[in-house]
């Protein structure tokens, strides 16, 4: 199926044939609903296991999406397992994203929007030298609802409707340890998530016979994952400062449980022949997400200024989905820059806007997308601030925003493209619980 033959109804409704809603199935009544105004319609989303969520931090994100070689002493680093030894105090992150996609094909735009949980994080630095975070992140999206007009002579004038949705989600704890600057850590998770994906035909010549079909696969992924980090830290005069951030994921297998249905209704003439239902349950299956490697480098000033860089290679030749690699490009790669400037940290001396930290970015990134041989690439920027909360005795707080645009193309102008915004607001609660009294 090829995306520009499609026309993308985002408020048209789809009337089926009563034999859909009386088969003898699970809920198959409501799959052949029309697109819900509440999801994001994404074409590209039936490609591979959807689209990926940028689900980094907040600050991150206001950096262009640079993180690999970021230490912060407040909230959690979900770029590079190795920095959560660099905390310095309990940190408890959750943010909120509002994305807003406009969708672009031939002389059509149609737009959609969402708002929906970023990510959840706990980050406990025991001491110096190690430290622990737990998260929770949304990984993938999938929605698109798709209809195509056909008129054969086997068939007659039909309609052709496709429907899938569902998502991964990854649930994670890092764990590291330090000595003498270099910070290396191991992240394991488990990834998990459901997809529905429709395929219908409904005639629409009542002269011609059509058997009227709906195919249905329901999908469940879960399984273990780890990855790798590693971080060093090298103070120099005056303040400055050097970081070299390294990660790493190898390939992965996960299981697939998957249940497949065939409804179906002949009609010929005005004689409606009996409906069947055929399905094939609980078989087994595989997932395999790729490999995926990133370097990152920062410079800057201690609580005043630093300029991050990072590269990302992810090695997508490697992926499958139940033997399916339809869309999804052998091979992408990443540049993010990005910087962040603090005018002052002395509360004292200075207004509260001298203690706001103030971030920018721009990305290129080759996307995991790839249609009659030509590859999707994101070009976007970013701007981001945190603003600080009044401090308690050991309570202290932040508020996180950022706001990132950018476009998804590639060189074939009729395969469509896509611009997007994607807002974010996080929060930063910390705790010095561990911090230790000082007597003179």
């Amino acid at each position: 199926m090829k995306i520009r033959n499609k026309k993308w109804l985002l408020g048209s409704a789809l009337v089926l044939s009563p034999f859909f809603i009386h088969a003898q199935a699970p809920s198959f009544a409501n799959e052949m609903d029309p697109p819900k105004s509440f999801k994001e319609n994404i074409p590209y989303s039936m490609y591979g296991v959807g689209s990926w969520l940028e689900n980094n931090h907040t600050i991150t994100r206001g950096m262009g999406g640079t993180g690999i070689a970021q230490r912060e002493k407040g909230s959690v680093n979900f770029k590079n397992p190795a920095s959560v030894v660099f905390m310095e105090n309990i940190a408890l992150d959750f943010a909120l994203e509002g994305r807003q996609n406009t969708f672009h094909l031939s002389n059509d735009a149609h737009k959609a929007g969402v708002t929906t949980l970023s990510y959840l994080g706990l980050g406990l630095p025991f001491n110096k030298n190690m430290g622990i975070s737990l998260s929770f992140q949304p990984a993938t999206n999938m929605y698109y609802f798709a209809q195509d007009h056909n008129n054969t002579e086997l068939l007659g004038n039909h309609l052709v409707t496709h429907r899938g949705e569902g998502g991964l989600n990854q649930a994670q704890i890092a764990v590291a340890g330090q000595w003498k600057g270099i910070a290396l850590g191991v992240e394991v998770g488990y990834l998990f998530g459901n997809f529905e994906k429709v395929k219908t035909l409904q005639s629409k010549d009542a002269t011609t016979s059509l058997v009227n079909s709906a195919f249905i696969d329901k999908e469940h992924v879960g399984g273990l994952y780890w990855s790798t980090g590693a971080l060093y830290h090298q103070a120099l005069k005056k303040d400055k400062f050097v970081d070299i951030g390294f990660t790493a994921r190898i390939k992965q297998d996960f299981n697939i449980n998957h249940d497949q249905y065939t409804i179906s209704s002949a009609v010929l003439g005005e004689q409606m022949l009996l409906d069947t239902i055929n399905s094939q349950e609980d078989l087994s299956g595989e997932m395999s997400l790729p490999a995926s490697y990133g370097f990152g480098v920062a410079y800057g000033k201690e609580g005043s200024w630093k300029v991050l860089l990072d590269a990302e290679y992810t090695d997508w030749q490697q992926f499958s989905f139940l033997n399916n690699r339809r869309g999804v490009t052998k091979q992408a790669m990443a540049v993010h820059v990005g910087t962040q400037f603090t005018p002052s940290k002395d509360r004292d001396k200075i207004s509260y806007f001298h203690l706001v930290d103030y971030r920018a970015g721009v990305y290129f990134k080759q996307d995991y997308l790839e249609l009659e041989n030509a590859q999707f690439q994101s070009f976007g920027g970013s701007i981001g601030l945190s603003l600080p909360i009044r401090r308690t005795y050991n309570h202290f707080a932040k508020i996180h925003i950022s706001l990132d645009a950018g476009k998804r193309s590639s060189n074939i102008p009729t395969l469509g493209a896509e611009n997007y915004v994607k807002a974010t607001i996080g929060f930063s609660l910390n705790d010095v619980w561990f911090v230790r009294p000082k007597y003179d």
